[in-house]
């Protein structure tokens, strides 16, 4: 629990850094919608422990063994680029049998203007670990896609009996703590008129420790906006004004507090 603290205060700082340098107000004619959730065919055995949250803005939820409480997390309107959306998992198993866990998630670009376009970036910060030791396996798989296909993704497996592999790639090593973390950019231009989608999921896959051996997965991410620029015809583009890097610290540390204290 101690090295999970010590992950979300690293995010934190990275986080804050990249926001109170690059947060933006979201202007008229551009609405911006996250969602996150609970993802399909998600199942967990007998001699699981888990203990997740998950937010959207402002609204936070919270997952243990698959019970969801706390806040709506899905269709949640952007008014500043700090209202991120993210997820923190932590997973601890003796489970003799298969297990699978999934976060999906997503923004929605719509843009009402008339003429002007927006030149909108993103990033996406993560980390996640996964190790299994005597027997069994643990998976975690993070992915980023569009409408052209996947675009980013971070694969790590740590087998003890078939193998580790990253990014799908066998190591020819196995088992033991296979970890990674990164920061994906990326940008879309949203016409006038236009929608634009992208989506994500965090996915853990794990199990089959032979009922004595704890098998352990930790993963992290925070998706946000990271800039915005109005683009008018004939013009250069635009930067929007920024906000307050007080009031994203403050966000943020609600958000990260608010976490502590329900593990706590």
């Amino acid at each position: 629990m101690k090295k999970s603290s010590q992950i979300i205060f690293t995010l934190f700082t990275l986080s804050l850094a990249h926001f109170s340098t690059s947060a933006s107000i979201i202007p008229t004619g551009l609405t911006v919608t996250g969602s996150i959730e609970l993802g399909h065919g998600v199942a967990i055995t007998p001699g699981t422990t888990q203990s997740d949250t998950i937010f959207s803005g402002n609204n936070n939820g919270f997952i243990s063994n698959l019970a969801v409480t706390g806040d709506t997390t899905t269709d949640i309107t952007f008014t500043n680029t700090n209202d991120a959306l993210g997820f923190n998992t932590n997973i601890s198993s003796t489970s003799v049998a298969n297990n699978t866990l999934a976060y999906d998630f997503g923004m929605q670009l719509d843009n009402t203007h008339a003429t002007d376009s927006f030149l909108v970036s993103f990033s996406f910060d993560y980390y996640h670990l996964v190790s299994a030791f005597v027997t069994g396996y643990s998976r975690s798989n993070i992915s980023l896609f569009d409408s052209d296909g996947e675009f980013a993704f971070s694969d790590r497996k740590s087998d003890v009996d078939y193998g580790n592999s990253i990014d799908g790639v066998n190591t020819n090593n196995f088992g033991g703590v296979l970890e990674d973390a990164g920061v994906f950019n990326f940008s879309y231009t949203v016409l006038a008129g236009e929608t634009i989608n992208f989506n994500g999921f965090a996915e853990a896959f794990f199990g089959f420790s032979g009922g004595h051996n704890i098998i352990e997965q930790q993963s992290t991410g925070i998706l946000s906006i990271s800039d915005i620029r109005q683009i008018k015809i004939g013009q250069p583009p635009v930067d929007i004004p920024e906000p307050s890097s007080l009031i994203v610290f403050l966000t943020l540390l609600t958000f990260f507090m608010r976490i502590q204290s329900k593990r706590i």
